[in-house]
């Protein structure tokens, strides 16, 4: 009886570990997003669906219609896992993100060997909000910004 709890257990919290890729849906980061940040930054996504499994997207914020930061962004799936990809002219290649898991209305994505940031979390509660936080230890302290957009 004993090794039947112990087997249960086991078999549950493996089960509860595992992110079910197969029925993960993108299709909420859909369009174009905007919002503010300090109140003089504009900061925006824009997302499009790219065939099966694929979006893609530029990111970005301006201050005054001129644009200081930019990047390219794509959610794809690649033998068998989600990613979430950065790709900014300041690093020679694309960063990559997996796919952690979804938690109520939030998705994960994670790189510990990153610099920053280390974690990419989107919280998507409603259809025309969309908040954001990316987070992660630079020079041994914690930091987090935290970007909320509404659809245009």
């Amino acid at each position: 009886m004993k090794k039947l709890l112990l087997f249960s257990t086991v078999l549950l919290l493996l089960s509860c570990g595992n992110s079910k890729t197969d029925s993960v849906s993108f299709s909420w980061i859909e369009g174009n997003w905007q919002g503010n940040l300090n109140d003089s930054m504009l900061v925006f996504e824009n997302w499009k669906p790219n065939g099966k499994d694929i979006y893609k997207g530029l990111g970005g914020m301006c201050i005054h219609n001129d644009t200081v930061f930019a990047e390219r962004i794509s959610i794809f799936k690649k033998d068998g896992s989600y990613y979430y990809s950065a790709d900014v002219q300041e690093n020679e290649t694309a960063i990559d993100f997996k796919f952690m898991g979804e938690m109520n209305d939030s998705v994960i994505f994670e790189n510990k060997e990153h610099d920053f940031p280390q974690r990419i979390v989107y919280y998507y509660k409603t259809s025309n909000k969309l908040y954001a936080y990316i987070d992660g230890i630079v020079n041994n302290k914690y930091r987090k910004e935290i970007f909320e957009y509404t659809k245009k």
